[in-house]
């Protein structure tokens, strides 16, 4: 069975995340959002903003559910 980032938080939202923005994305696992915003791209997160896709990844990426992400790149210089 595939976690969903509902799952995973226990919550309906994010700080800044509107309900339709929240149900776009809450469906996918944590390994498909990062991918789906990956930050090597130089375009901003279409469905839902920088400052919002940052604090998203921080926490799944403090959960040990990323994939070299932004911050596992700074942790291994």
């Amino acid at each position: 069975m595939k976690r969903t980032l509902e799952d995973i938080y226990e919550m309906k939202d994010f700080y800044g995340v509107g309900e339709v923005k929240w149900n776009a994305i809450k469906h996918l696992r944590p390994i498909e959002f990062q991918q789906l915003y990956d930050t090597n791209v130089t375009k901003s997160p279409r469905i839902i903003g920088n400052h919002v896709y940052h604090g998203i990844l921080l926490e799944i990426h403090e959960d040990n559910l990323c994939s070299n992400c932004k911050w596992c790149k700074y942790e291994n210089g």
